[in-house]
């Protein structure tokens, strides 16, 4: 079975929200939000999302009142109420996908395309990393994937 783990890397605060997605479409998922910090190792951000792909397609055994509550909490400070385009300008968008039988991770880009109102990998890169380089280098794919645009800088008004 294919897995999946979507991933949001809030622009504002640089934070990873993981959520384990069935990789089959049309399969309805339930929205279980993970939070990394901004400021975490490469490997505790590549471990979680090993951990994730592993519960996904299956019965999660975390998925109790405590874990509605905290998904509740997390959706909530991150704004990720509101439409589309709005998620898409908060956000940056893709996934980690583990493919049945594959010895590798693919680490998908996906963007927000207005014209079709769908979000889409059509274009975007992907990466590959291999199992036995490990969380560390997964957790260094996603940045190099996710990596933050720099910030606008203001004119000075003299």
């Amino acid at each position: 079975m294919d897995r999946c783990v979507l991933v949001h890397r809030c622009k504002r605060t640089g934070a990873f929200l993981l959520n384990p997605a069935s990789a089959r479409l049309g399969a309805s998922t339930a929205i279980n939000l993970w939070e990394v910090p901004a400021d975490a190792a490469n490997e505790s951000l590549g471990r979680t999302v090993i951990d994730l792909l592993t519960a996904s397609g299956r019965a999660d055994p975390t998925a109790d009142a405590s874990r509605e509550e905290e998904t509740e909490r997390i959706w909530r400070r991150y704004g990720m109420t509101g439409s589309m385009p709005t998620l898409a300008r908060r956000f940056l968008l893709g996934s980690v996908e583990h493919r049945h039988g594959r010895k590798s991770w693919v680490v998908q880009v996906l963007r927000y395309d207005a014209r079709r109102r769908a979000i889409s990998g059509e274009g975007q890169p992907s990466q590959r990393v291999r199992h036995p380089a490990g969380a560390v280098a997964l957790g260094v794919a996603l940045r190099t994937a996710f990596d933050l645009p720099e910030p606008r800088r203001s004119r000075r008004s003299t």
